[in-house]
C-alpha cells in the first residue's frame, strides 16, 4: 500500500515558484541536481564496499526530487521518506516518479525542525538520511535541536553544505542571502 501524506507545519515554508526557476533554471551546475546519479553511485559503492544494506532511505528536503530518486534507483529501498517545505517543489515529485518497487513511501510537506519535532512512527527510523543543502537555512538554537534527532533516527547521514565559495556564488549569481 502506497502512502503519501501531506502536512503543512508552522516552520519554514521553503521557497517559491520564483526561487526554484532562477537556481534550478540551468540545474546542471547544482549539486545534489545536475550531479544527483554520480552522488547515487557514490554512496551505492561506499555502502557496497562495506557490505552494509540500505533497506530505507529518506531525504529531507528533496527539493524537485532528482537526488531522492537516484538513490532509489541505485538502492531499491523498502521504505522511503522524503520531506520538502516548499510547496511548489514538492509538488513537482511524485510517490510514483521515484521508480521504487516499495509500497511503503511518504511524501511530506514539511520542513526539517517539524519532522523532527514529530512523535515516532513508521516513518522515523532509516538505514540512510540523505540531507542536501538545507542545514544553512537553520538557525544554530535550530541545529542544536535537530542534530541530537538525526544522530537518534539514521544509521547513516550523507550530509552536504555549500562552502562558503559557493555561497557566495550563489549570492552573486542570484541575489541569494
Amino acid at each position: 500500500m502506497m502512502s503519501v501524506r501531506s502536512s503543512r507545519s508552522a516552520g519554514a515554508i521553503g521557497f517559491g515558484v520564483d526561487y526554484w526557476q532562477e537556481v534550478y533554471g540551468t540545474p546542471g551546475h547544482v549539486d545534489g541536481y545536475g550531479n544527483a546519479a554520480h552522488h547515487a553511485a557514490y554512496l551505492k559503492a561506499l555502502f557496497d564496499l562495506d557490505m552494509a544494506p540500505v533497506c530505507s532511505v529518506a531525504d529531507l528536503g528533496f527539493g524537485l526530487g532528482r537526488m531522492l530518486q537516484s538513490v532509489c534507483l541505485a538502492f531499491h529501498p523498502e521504505r522511503v521518506l522524503g520531506i520538502e517545505p516548499s510547496v511548489h517543489a514538492f509538488d513537482q515529485l511524485t510517490a510514483e516518479e521515484l521508480h521504487t518497487q516499495s509500497d511503503q513511501v511518504c511524501l511530506l510537506n514539511t520542513d526539517l525542525l517539524s519532522w523532527c519535532r514529530r512523535e515516532n512512527d513508521a516513518f522515523t527510523f532509516f538505514d540512510l538520511g540523505i540531507c542536501s543543502s538545507v542545514w544553512q537555512y537553520l538557525s544554530d538554537a535550530e541545529l542544536v535541536e535537530v542534530v541530537p534527532v538525526l544522530a537518534r533516527r539514521f544509521r547513516w547521514l550523507y550530509l552536504t553544505v555549500p562552502t562558503e565559495q559557493e555561497y557566495d556564488l550563489m549570492a552573486a549569481q542570484t541575489g541569494f542571502v
